[in-house]
């Protein structure tokens, strides 16, 4: 027998025949608390949307929207609901589709009172079950939210590093590229602005990859001025003193300068480590 008091538990009733449905209501009464009643499936969606239901009987024909249709509305809007349905002999096709929409157990009409109360007592057990499940699939949806956020963070650094990788194989061979294009006089002056166009746009990309590296270098608060932190892009991307002096427009003085207060901010002055070899490991 169900316990004479479930004050945790609610049932709903969906039944167009008043008696049927008002004999069921007494025969559960004893051993639930918590009945609600309905005469069709409009009233029934109402119930569901304003109470907290654990279990439906939900009678298979019901006038305008029928039993079935209410099933697969409950079954989707409803997961954790436990839904009983009240058959009749010869509804073989109806059981088969709601079987479809997860009923969870049928009783025949008309019913022998025990049945109604053991099957009803199954589905409490069931939803009770069901409740543990949900709470297990929360806990573990906040476990797999942070492991996303891990691995999202780990999958932007790894994209970071494959394109500065990128970069550091390839803007030498750029440098070579208009090096060579620029010390060729017989190339025609069309084709000498093509493939500086070509350069200059891969630069542009290139570019976009360094925002990242300005956003990590700032976050390890080495307080760099935007000077620096413009010089250390440039030596991470494999450029030389002179080099960078001709890029910025300073004279080469002001760059060692700078060099000397870069090391200084990144806590290596004194020591045989070189900028490009200290950024290449951020």
């Amino acid at each position: 027998m169900l316990e004479t008091t479930i004050s945790n538990n609610s049932i709903l009733i969906i039944d167009d025949e008043d008696i049927y449905r008002d004999m069921l209501s007494q025969q559960l009464k004893s051993h639930i608390e918590n009945i609600f009643i309905a005469a069709n499936a409009e009233d029934a969606l109402i119930i569901l949307s304003t109470r907290t239901i654990d279990l439906t009987i939900i009678d298979i024909r019901l006038p305008g929207t029928s039993g079935i249709e209410l099933l697969r509305i409950i079954t989707k809007r409803y997961p954790y609901v436990v839904n009983i349905i009240l058959t009749r002999y010869g509804d073989r096709e109806d059981i088969k589709n709601a079987l479809r929409y997860r009923a969870f157990d049928f009783i025949d009409k008309p019913h022998e009172n025990d049945y109604l109360i053991t099957t009803v007592r199954k589905g409490i057990v069931y939803k009770k079950d069901l409740d543990k499940l949900l709470r297990e699939n929360e806990e573990k949806t906040v476990t797999i939210e942070q492991l996303c956020s891990i691995v999202e963070k780990k999958n932007k650094s790894s994209q970071e590093n494959v394109a500065y990788n990128i970069e550091k194989a390839i803007s030498p061979i750029l440098r070579s590229i208009k090096d060579y294009v620029s010390g060729q006089k017989s190339m025609a002056a069309s084709d000498s602005k093509k493939i500086n166009f070509l350069i200059e746009k891969l630069e542009e990309n290139f570019e976009e990859v360094n925002l990242a590296f300005y956003k990590k270098i700032n976050n390890l608060n080495y307080k760099l001025s935007s000077s620096e932190l413009e010089i250390c892009r440039l030596i991470k991307r494999g450029y030389q003193t002179k080099e960078i002096a001709n890029i910025i427009h300073n004279s080469s003085m002001t760059i060692k300068t700078h060099l000397k207060s870069i090391r200084r901010k990144l806590g290596i002055s004194g020591k045989k480590i070189k900028i490009k070899n200290f950024l290449d490991e951020l």
